[in-house]
């Protein structure tokens, strides 16, 4: 890849990556169905933009655990409660890809907070280390 290509390439991820991370950081001030459909938007371009990637085989480096983490404990609950708020009782949802489903009387539940905070944590690493 060129260089100015990826230039390009960078600055388009990190702008996706700082548009859903601003969302969840700010959706106490969003309307349910505002901030719905905002997520709905960047997430088919996460998944787009991120699902693309090569990386090269690095021997020495077997995992990114070597990025910094930016997103402590405290600062991804804090996320995680905010989106919770603002889903409400639509924060639930049944976990269909459970191991555990298939074997249990009662279903699975899982949580669309949760999730989307699974997501804002490395999503927030990246745009920390670019800047």
């Amino acid at each position: 890849m060129k260089e100015e290509e990826l230039r390009s390439r960078l600055m388009a991820l990190t702008s996706i990556a700082a548009g859903y991370c601003s969302a969840l950081e700010n959706c106490r001030d969003c309307e349910r169905e505002d901030f719905i459909r905002d997520i709905l938007g960047f997430l088919p371009r996460i998944y787009w933009e991120f699902s693309d990637l090569s990386v090269e085989e690095n021997p020495d480096v077997s995992e990114f655990d070597y990025f910094p983490e930016y997103v402590d404990e405290d600062y991804y609950e804090s996320v995680r409660r905010s989106v919770e708020a603002v889903m409400g009782e639509d924060d639930v949802f049944l976990e269909t890809f459970e191991e555990d489903m298939k074997y249990s009387d009662t279903p699975v539940a899982a949580s669309v907070s949760e999730s989307l905070a699974d997501i804002f944590q490395p999503l927030y690493n990246f745009i920390s280390v670019v800047k």
